[in-house]
């Protein structure tokens, strides 16, 4: 982000933040596919589902955010 905030060139502002996003969002979808999924499979632990939970909504928030 600081090179978004730092760019001057609102081209490269741009390429910058679309490269962020796609990143980010990359790593949401693997880590809920694969991660996620997982630990939830391994685990009955209401504890561990609340965590889960949590990790969601904070991913839909980045998916809000960008």
């Amino acid at each position: 982000m600081e090179e978004v905030v730092a760019s001057k060139d609102l081209t490269q502002r741009k390429g910058i933040f679309e490269q962020i996003k796609e990143e980010l969002t990359l790593h949401t979808d693997t880590e809920e596919a694969t991660f996620y999924k997982a630990i939830e499979d391994a685990t009955r632990s209401k504890n561990v589902h609340e965590q889960m939970e949590h990790a969601d909504e904070e991913h839909d928030e980045i998916r809000t955010y960008i």
